[in-house]
């Protein structure tokens, strides 16, 4: 043992290194979120609604935008990303959740004027599974909820128009 890790008879340990405060390289994280998304049959918006993070994060690690990947990922992202296990993911379809989340999520998208049919597509999910959330079942699959979720947001964040809506335009008089 080195004479600067000894004192007094005791072993000290070698200083640890700095907590990452940089941008990180984005390889090793595209290839994870690919594995989860192989593992759990998730899309990259699954992946980032269950992770924390932003979808267009996310879809920016995977896509190329103007030819160029992203290169670097935040260290937040990389850690809520690597928190994230094949476990987790493979889970979603078999852990129970309360469904009123999930069902606040339908409403919200169907008074938003998407049908059943049409939300079923958007989520990948069975129309039965959404029928049984408007049936007296206490508890859904995570993955319904998280997918629910996941489409709930999606369409919140796009722009009036291309939801069918007439922000900022007056009605004629």
């Amino acid at each position: 043992m080195s004479r600067n890790l000894r004192r007094k008879g005791t072993a000290m340990s070698a200083p640890s290194s700095p907590p990452v405060t940089g941008w990180v390289d984005a390889t090793p994280f595209r290839a994870h979120v690919r594995f989860l998304m192989s593992v759990g049959a998730l899309s990259a918006s699954d992946v980032a609604t269950v992770a924390g993070v932003s979808v267009t994060a996310v879809d920016h690690l995977l896509s190329a935008r103007g030819g160029d990947r992203a290169r670097r990922v935040s260290p937040d992202t990389a850690r809520r990303l690597l928190a994230l296990t094949a476990e987790d993911v493979r889970g979603l379809r078999w852990h129970l959740v309360p469904a009123h989340r999930a069902r606040a999520r339908l409403d919200t998208l169907r008074k938003a004027g998407l049908s059943d049919a049409r939300i079923a597509e958007l989520t990948r999910v069975d129309l039965g599974d959404l029928a049984r959330l408007d049936g007296a079942d206490q508890h859904c699959s995570a993955l319904l909820s998280l997918r629910l979720t996941a489409a709930a947001r999606a369409h919140a964040d796009r722009p009036a128009a291309a939801r069918g809506g007439r922000r900022g335009v007056r009605a004629a008089a």
